[in-house]
């Protein structure tokens, strides 16, 4: 359920729901934050990190121009 996805609001909301599924922690409790903490971040180890893709074709259509470095 959360393979590719950022699922760390989910995690402290304790929730399943496909809206809790994003990377905006910015509106959360001090409750859900230790949960969060409590509960994920000390038990699990981090081991990737996951960015948003950009979508460079949509961008040459709006007339930017991008390079990507590897």
């Amino acid at each position: 359920m959360f393979r590719g996805k950022e699922g760390s609001r989910a995690s402290a909301l304790l929730s399943f729901k496909p809206q809790d599924m994003n990377d905006s922690l910015d509106d959360l409790g001090a409750d859900e934050l230790h949960v969060l903490e409590d509960k994920f971040i000390h038990k699990y180890p981090k081991v990737g990190k996951l960015v948003k893709q950009v979508d460079h074709r949509k961008r040459r259509d709006e007339g930017h121009m991008s390079t990507v470095h590897k």
